[in-house]
């Protein structure tokens, strides 16, 4: 399980908004330092527990926050501060270049999307293509490729503005749905709700599939946002 939400909150914490990748700001940037972001994830099974980020602060091109899993009254994990930079970020980032145009059918409309290109050769993840359409609040299309052989994640949205409700509040969110995939060991479908008005975008997340040898299924539902007064 802990590969499956790793997935997800790395693309989470990649991906940016829908500008161009050099004028794009990530939905982390701009959080009020003290905000906390908490969401309950629920797995097949009965486990449950919270996860907490706790913005420490933030600037035009960085942020850092502490997170923190409870599960039940203890606490499972805590990074003391998780630090993303502008010019790591694969969608947001420079080194990101326009790769062509492609047009995509979400739903029952067509949209034109500019492709964009990230290539690395020393990080784990050498090379992502990010669709980006205009006037959508998150990439429309994303391939990952990895350097680990038979390491491959992709999604796509499939609807630019559904509603969830998270929180006590509704969102209009762009829904992808995709896969994520590791050699034989790994084979996870997942879908994720994605809206700028949540800091770090994320609303809600649905895992499901193979990991090593185990079927596993799991949630990871916003259940609030407070900023310091």
């Amino acid at each position: 399980m802990r590969r499956a939400f790793a997935i997800l909150a790395a693309m989470a914490a990649l991906a940016g908004a829908q500008d161009p990748p050099k004028k794009a700001k990530h939905f982390w940037v701009g959080a009020t330092s003290g905000t906390s972001v908490k969401f309950k994830f629920t797995e097949e099974g009965g486990r449950t527990g919270v996860e907490e980020y706790l913005v420490k602060e933030t600037t035009d091109d960085q942020f850092a926050f502490y997170r923190t899993l409870t599960v039940g009254e203890s606490i499972a994990e805590q990074k003391e501060i998780a630090e993303f930079h502008a010019d790591r970020c694969v969608h947001c980032a420079p080194a990101s270049k326009p790769a062509g145009e492609e047009t995509l059918k979400i739903g029952d409309k067509e949209y034109k999307c500019q492709v964009y290109k990230w290539t690395s050769t020393v990080q784990p993840i050498r090379e992502v293509r990010t669709w980006i359409a205009e006037g959508v609040a998150w990439p429309v299309k994303s391939d990952w490729k990895m350097a680990a052989k038979g390491a491959h994640t992709s999604w796509q949205a499939v609807s630019v503005s559904e509603e969830i409700e998270a929180g006590g509040k509704k969102y209009a969110c762009v829904k992808v749905e995709g896969t994520d995939q590791f050699g034989s060991g790994v084979n996870i479908k997942f879908t994720m709700w994605f809206s700028p008005e949540v800091p770090g975008g994320v609303v809600k997340a649905a895992v499901e599939g193979k990991q090593f040898g185990k079927d596993i299924k799991a949630t990871r539902v916003l259940e609030s946002v407070e900023t310091p007064k």
